[in-house]
């Protein structure tokens, strides 16, 4: 008996292990796109899908933000598109080695795409502190 509930308690564990990480930071590489949405409490970004980059014509689902990350001729580019009805704010730290650095970003109207280019061959970004405001509650400006 106490066999058994040894594996059912190393069972749980596991699965407990194994559950959906809360709301976070995003790390995204070139040649990827991430769809994520901002976490009710603006705690971090629900990453909702994640595979290769791919040319984006089309606007994100509603209160979803999606990102990609590409390697062009002269740097890096992030295209990042608002599927929200509020201006988009977030911040980003770039990487390129063991080096990193933050990054000044501009937000995102409602419903609008934009992007971000530097030219130095970025391993990574970190996306963080996500946040939403009304058309009128803040100037869409670049931090």
């Amino acid at each position: 008996m106490n066999r058994i509930l040894t594996c059912a308690a190393a069972a749980c564990f596991l699965l407990l292990g194994s559950a959906a990480a809360g709301p976070g930071p995003i790390t995204i590489s070139p040649g990827e796109t991430v769809t994520a949405r901002v976490a009710d409490d603006s705690s971090g970004f629900v990453e909702l899908s994640r595979g290769p980059a791919q040319a984006q014509d089309s606007a994100p689902a509603a209160d979803t933000v999606r990102f990609t990350f590409t390697a062009t001729a002269n740097g890096r580019m992030l295209d990042i598109r608002n599927g929200y009805a509020k201006a988009f704010h977030f911040k980003a730290v770039m990487f390129r080695g063991s080096r990193s650095a933050p990054t000044s970003i501009c937000a995102i109207p409602p419903q609008l795409s934009s992007f971000e280019m530097w030219p130095e061959p970025l391993d990574r970004l970190e996306l963080s502190k996500p946040s939403l405001s009304a058309p009128g509650d803040q100037t869409i400006g670049c931090s």
